[in-house]
């Protein structure tokens, strides 16, 4: 889960240096919610090319972000 652009740059780099998108079927990334906004996160992995894919916890979104034991 990121949270922020470091948390970004961070996840990025690695993916890099390991070479997971060859190594694994796929790369999921997730905004924290109500911390990073969804669009930000897409915006900066489009400008990157990462071949990621971007989730969402839609539970939060469902439910709300209080909501326990869903």
């Amino acid at each position: 889960m990121l949270s922020d652009h470091a948390d970004y740059t961070w996840a990025r780099d690695l993916i890099a240096r390991e070479r997971l998108t060859g190594r694994v079927r796929e790369v999921l990334l997730s905004p924290v919610h109500g911390e990073l906004d969804p669009q930000e996160l897409v915006g900066w992995t489009l400008a990157d090319r990462l071949e990621v894919r971007v989730q969402l916890q839609l539970h939060k979104y469902i439910w709300g972000k209080d909501a326990q034991g869903v």
